[in-house]
């Protein structure tokens, strides 16, 4: 009860466990109306749920457990948390069902009869999800669920609805990963549709880029599409952000990681250096900068996140262009913070930055030497800042510090400006 900010007296206490019968708690939850004592009731029944003792009578009466249970979601008289423990309730029946495709099924009537209350959808969505996580479902049932959850995503244009919705193929990507890979491609066209557009939308994009890093094994699964995707989207950085120019405006497909490919970057233009571009086009610029880091750094994690086994990662992982990505990577992030100082552009530039370098390092590309003094240049320009930046932005330093520290491939004239950056005179921490 605390995590509500709720207490109960021994008396309310001694009410709400006195009973271990679903059928009697169900009638007490239907009928009170102190919130603190319907919460405790509700917390009471999604434990009892899992009795074995109550596994008959629930198997035997589920249909009347979830009249009961969506009399309270439907309730005027409850307030939202007991209703999102409600849903919790309907999950936990779902997961013990005998027919689990057509408690499916049912759940999906609930949501669409409620088609103008999204939120009292998302107590029926969190249900479906509580259904996997609890180790329910059938390889019919979860199909038709991933399918439906899928048509669903495309349709919306509600974060809270696409928020419910991804809980969902989050679950099932991780209980149910052989069913999940078959729409796995789909469901990340949608996902990064949405994270490209939720600009002014922190919780929407760190939410769907965690997913997109959660789903690794499934990258590493499918190395073309995710190698595809990643070029796809260096494309279109350099193509938001870079000046058009008569002169040298090679595409990005068509550099060669060599030393001549590498003068042709440091070349690039950018918009927000460029005196044709108004000021409002090199905000846009810089944003859309921001996304396409963000994005890049997310769906490398993902492809980076798998087991390492020696001598075998180059194979496994198939990055041809990742020495060209990372230069791209780091010019790019320079010239923009050069332009104006961002500390989410220079974090996220950061994190986006270690990642394509260490894929690049385990996959031994061409003047890897180079490339670690580019990446050290670049820590250090955000280390000179490191005073004036918030606390949540200096932690994400010290991470990023330590585990270059403590990674094998470093060289060792690099420790030193790293300790310095902490240590030195114009350290963090002194």
């Amino acid at each position: 009860m605390s995590e509500y900010g709720l207490q109960l007296d021994r008396e309310a206490v001694n009410y709400v466990l006195e009973d271990t019968r679903l059928s009697t708690l169900q009638r007490k939850l239907v009928k009170e109306t102190d919130e603190s004592v319907a919460i405790a009731i509700a917390l009471h029944i999604n434990e009892c749920l899992l009795y074995p003792e109550n596994a008959s009578y629930v198997s035997r009466s589920s249909d009347l457990i979830q009249d009961a249970v969506m009399e309270v979601v439907r309730s005027q008289e409850h307030s939202w948390n007991v209703k999102v423990l409600c849903g919790t309730a309907l999950g936990r029946l779902g997961s013990l069902h005998t027919n689990y495709t057509s408690w499916i099924t049912w759940v999906w009537r609930q949501i669409e009869a409620a088609a103008n209350k999204e939120r009292l959808q998302t107590v029926c969505m969190a249900a479906l999800e509580e259904s996997i996580v609890k180790g329910g479902g059938n390889r019919e049932g979860v199909m038709k669920l991933l399918e439906t959850s899928k048509a669903k995503l495309e349709e919306t244009t509600s974060e809270l609805l696409m928020l419910a919705l991804l809980d969902i193929m989050g679950a099932t990507a991780k209980h149910w990963g052989q069913c999940f890979k078959t729409i796995f491609t789909e469901v990340v066209d949608i996902v990064v549709g949405w994270f490209m557009e939720s600009v002014n939308m922190p919780d929407v994009r760190h939410k769907t880029g965690r997913a997109i890093i959660d789903w690794g094994v499934f990258w590493q699964g499918e190395m073309e599409f995710a190698v595809e995707q990643v070029g796809y989207f260096m494309e279109d950085l350099v193509l938001a952000t870079r000046v058009a120019t008569d002169e040298g405006n090679i595409e990005l497909e068509d550099l060669e990681d060599t030393e001549e490919g590498s003068k042709q970057i440091e070349q690039f233009v950018y918009k927000w250096h460029s005196e044709s571009c108004t000021r409002e086009e090199r905000g846009a610029a810089s944003n859309q900068a921001l996304g396409f880091l963000q994005m890049i750094d997310c769906v490398l994690s993902g492809i980076a996140s798998g087991p390492v086994q020696p001598g075998t990662w180059s194979l496994a992982i198939p990055l041809p262009k990742i020495g060209v990505w990372f230069e791209v990577i780091a010019r790019v992030g320079q010239s923009v913070l050069q332009w104006r100082w961002r500390e989410d552009v220079a974090m996220s530039w950061l994190n986006c930055l270690v990642t394509s370098y260490r894929l690049a390092e385990r996959n031994k590309v061409a003047r890897l030497e180079e490339r670690q003094a580019i990446l050290m240049e670049c820590v250090g320009s955000i280390g000179l800042r490191g005073l004036r930046m918030t606390w949540v932005g200096q932690k994400l330093l010290f991470d990023t510090i330590q585990l270059l520290v403590s990674s094998p491939w470093l060289s060792p004239e690099h420790v030193r400006p790293l300790v310095q950056i902490v240590l030195g005179e114009r350290g963090l921490l002194p």
